[in-house]
């Protein structure tokens, strides 16, 4: 009657533990970085009242006689799976997607966490606001690059600090083609349609790079004006279109003497090419 009681009583001892973990499994859904718990069970030592036997000449062998003892715990685990990733919307709620972690310092030593939660602190540092620990890590420099030689240590996001001013060198552009339009064929050859003007060409039969008419006629005016090195304000001077001025060399011949002689070229399209 003992041994019954004795059993009967580890397995309400041991499933309350697993309840336990349960509760807390669900009490921490929304806590961030958390990892699940999971019990297992296993069978305890059993009584033996009587033992096996070896099989006799032409006869079969015994079984031992044994009764359990109940159960006990045989592990409680922590499941590191990969939970869901969720946008927040904040800028320093970071997530790690796979087996790591983050690392952390308190000056003293180095721990490990998945809550990415981090904030800034008034010296620009990442940390933990529950325990104030820095997030750790490689800096880069003002170009992204890690120098030979870069260390692990304190990330500190370095803002109100300015970085000089450089060129820049490359551009990367992309878009989408429109999958409903409609497909225009394979262009095998073709010919310029357009081409720019000579100083000779007429200046009311220009066209923009597009193929579009200017729109330039007869009695149309054209004010030049311009600045000298000292900020100087030069002309203006007004040249009505078949009067002054017929063709591109016209024009130009206008503009040098505004400036001082300086070369003038055009860009306009000849919609005779």
């Amino acid at each position: 009657m003992l041994r019954s009681l004795s059993s009967s009583i580890s397995g309400l001892q041991n499933h309350q533990t697993r309840m336990d973990i349960i509760g807390n499994n669900i009490a921490n859904v929304n806590t961030t970085g958390f990892k699940s718990g999971r019990i297992t069970f296993e069978e305890s030592f059993s009584q033996l009242l009587q033992g096996a036997s070896r099989p006799p000449g032409n006869g079969g062998g015994t079984n031992p006689l044994q009764v359990g003892l109940g159960m006990s715990i045989g592990s409680i685990d922590t499941m590191h799976t990969q939970g869901n990733l969720d946008a927040t919307g904040r800028m320093l709620d970071l997530a790690i997607e796979g087996d790591a972690f983050f690392g952390v310092s308190d000056g003293e030593g180095t721990y490990f966490t998945r809550n990415g939660a981090f904030q800034l602190d008034y010296q620009g540092h990442l940390i933990l606001p529950t325990n104030g620990m820095i997030l750790q890590g490689k800096m880069a420099d003002s170009y992204g690059n890690f120098p030979a030689g870069t260390v692990v240590g304190d990330i500190r996001v370095p803002f109100n600090e300015q970085s000089p001013a450089s060129v820049t060198e490359t551009v990367n552009f992309s878009r989408n083609l429109d999958s409903d339009s409609d497909a225009k064929g394979t262009v095998t050859y073709t010919q310029s349609f357009l081409h720019h003007t000579e100083t000779g060409d007429d200046i009311r039969s220009l066209y923009n790079g597009k193929g579009g008419d200017l729109g330039i006629k007869d009695g149309d005016v054209i004010t030049i004006s311009a600045y000298d090195a000292l900020g100087n304000n030069i002309g203006p001077s007004s040249y009505t279109i078949g009067v002054h001025i017929n063709t591109i060399d016209d024009l130009a011949g206008y503009v040098a003497a505004l400036v001082g002689g300086a070369n003038v070229g055009s860009n306009a399209a000849d919609p005779n090419a």
